[in-house]
């Protein structure tokens, strides 16, 4: 499922397909920075009953990270990434 990224006056808009799997209750979203992702360090930044989430604390340089994991009662499931290039 893919990941849409808006930019907007210093926040990133987020929004995603919405999950099929009946199961899930919501979504964790979760932000790195690195030159690649496989080295950023990713910290989550909130959660959403929605398939969409404002990062409004967004860093306004680097290159930055994004997934969102579907969650399930007791797991979660990455589904998503997007790269966000900042000067």
């Amino acid at each position: 499922m893919g990941l849409a990224l808006g930019l907007s006056r210093g926040r990133a808009e987020l929004s995603w397909e919405a999950s099929p799997d009946p199961s899930v209750t919501g979504y964790s979203i979760h932000r790195g920075a690195g030159a690649r992702p496989w080295e950023a360090a990713f910290e989550k930044i909130g959660e959403s009953a929605k398939p969409r989430f404002t990062d409004s604390a967004m860093p306004e340089t680097g290159t930055l990270f994004y997934y969102v994991a579907a969650l399930r009662p007791g797991e979660s499931a990455e589904f998503a990434a997007v790269l966000v290039q900042r000067a």
